[in-house]
């Protein structure tokens, strides 16, 4: 998670972003990395890319205040930006800029990369980005769309598929409790638990992964994947 603070006191208080993101603010040991990665990728934009899920002091400060796996919030924890906050906030999920991501990837992926440069264009343009050039091919061209398809989809559970379908951002796994794999799969909810249970397979019987999931061996930066193992 990434947000603002309760009274705004720990923004400017000398951390950097990156060891508080290696502290993590989500409920679980998995979420660190992707907090982590998110962080880095909005601070490599000029300015910062934070959008509706920081005050105008964090995207001043750029600095936050994290908290450990569990850890509940406090006056020296950030917390989400006062929009996504309101209980009347509606969470983006079929949107524009997913829209332009996946026309772009899949332009690429057809090596139309003047589609896939123009589409990206567009979706940067969302956010007052200037538009990338002839000159962004490759590897380079990929990971900056998959990049711009994390970030403006933050709290959307669709960048969780795309990391099991391209293992970026290539994500270090919290624990190796789990053979160093990051879960990749969700869990069979409470509700199909109690009222279907012989249907329903053990924990130890269930697979890791889904059989139209499979492992990725290396990440789309090209390095070796990091969390996604046999």
């Amino acid at each position: 998670m990434l947000g603002v603070g309760r009274d705004g006191r720990d923004l400017c208080a000398g951390r950097t972003p990156e060891s508080v993101a290696r502290r993590g603010v989500g409920k679980t040991k998995e979420g660190e990395a992707g907090c982590l990665a998110l962080f880095q990728f909005r601070l490599s934009y000029s300015p910062p890319r934070w959008r509706s899920s920081a005050s105008a002091a964090e995207r001043t400060c750029g600095q936050f205040g994290g908290a450990s796996p569990g850890e509940g919030l406090s006056n020296t924890i950030s917390n989400l930006g006062l929009t996504r906050l309101d209980p009347a906030f509606a969470q983006p999920i079929l949107t524009y800029e997913e829209t332009l991501a996946i026309i772009s990837e899949s332009a690429y992926r057809t090596s139309n990369l003047s589609l896939a440069r123009a589409a990206l264009d567009a979706l940067r343009a969302t956010w007052g980005g200037s538009a990338i050039g002839a000159s962004l091919t490759g590897t380079a061209l990929l990971t900056m769309i998959l990049e711009e398809k994390y970030i403006a989809l933050f709290q959307n559970y669709e960048v969780f598929n795309d990391w099991k379908r391209t293992c970026y951002p290539n994500l270090l796994p919290a624990t190796q409790a789990y053979g160093g794999n990051i879960p990749a799969r969700f869990t069979y909810p409470i509700a199909e638990r109690t009222s279907n249970p012989d249907n329903v397979p053990v924990p130890g019987q269930q697979p890791r992964r889904n059989t139209n999931d499979p492992v990725n061996a290396t990440s789309a930066d090209g390095s070796a994947c990091n969390a996604q193992k046999p």
